[in-house]
């Protein structure tokens, strides 16, 4: 059953035309990733699922697990299981990131774990914070003054307390060390396992070797201009994106 269905998508930013006749399916449970050059919409398709005013679709359809995302506010779309890593996370001054992952933890939990002591809530932050040596970014602000590996952690962290249905990652693997892409690739493995489906945009292909991608889409120019398996990898690490930027 599809999990998120993007259908003639056509969004334009600021009368620039970003993405056309866009068609993307994730199943449940799937693994996909989404490559291309910059500036071939990638992060703004991210932005758009997520509800970012300043991404209008223009035309085409958003379904995710049955419900039209465009009918959902982004903080709806987040309780009904959406999440974005983003490739330049925010900084919020004055949001300690541990009161901001409780919140999280207590929006995104089930019915009996809201219930749970705030002890609780904090002994399980902690533990998801070891992981990615993060424990020592939980008094600081959400990502003021961290570097760009200490962010994409962050990123990873609140996956983890999340457990989203669906989470599409930017570039979380760009800036980490190789320990911390080592945590990363294992928390979408195990969360994989246990239900999330993932779409992976990467200018590596490391991670997506790693947590064995299903489908690899390649957006050019706005468009998914081929699909395919791992092995599509060992044709853009020899071509690059050559062949179908001369179509």
């Amino acid at each position: 059953m599809s999990l998120l269905r993007i259908s003639r998508l056509s969004l334009t930013v600021e009368t620039k035309p970003i993405l056309k006749d866009f068609n993307l399916t994730i199943n449940k449970g799937q693994v996909q990733a989404l490559v291309g050059p910059n500036g071939s919409g990638k992060s703004s398709l991210a932005a758009l699922l997520m509800g970012q005013p300043a991404y209008q679709l223009t035309y085409g359809q958003l379904f995710f697990n049955g419900k039209n995302l465009l009918n959902l506010k982004p903080a709806e779309r987040s309780k009904a299981g959406l999440f974005v890593a983003w490739q330049n996370p925010i900084r919020v001054s004055g949001l300690n990131v541990e009161e901001f992952l409780i919140k999280l933890f207590r929006m995104h939990s089930s019915a009996s774990q809201r219930s749970w002591p705030i002890i609780k809530v904090r002994q399980q932050i902690i533990k998801q914070a070891r992981r990615f040596k993060a424990v020592d970014l939980l008094a600081r602000d959400l990502n003021d003054g961290l570097s760009g590996g200490e962010q994409k952690r962050l990123e990873a962290l609140q996956m983890a307390v999340i457990k989203p249905k669906l989470a599409i990652l930017d570039e979380i693997d760009s800036g980490l060390d190789m320990a911390s892409l080592g945590a990363v690739s294992r928390l979408i493995r195990e969360l994989n396992k246990q239900g999330t489906a993932f779409l992976i945009i990467s200018h590596h292909w490391r991670l997506l070797k790693e947590v064995k991608a299903q489908s690899i889409n390649v957006l050019l120019k706005g468009s998914v201009v081929a699909s395919g398996g791992l092995e599509l990898i060992n044709t853009l690490n020899r071509r690059g994106f050559k062949d179908w930027l001369k179509e």
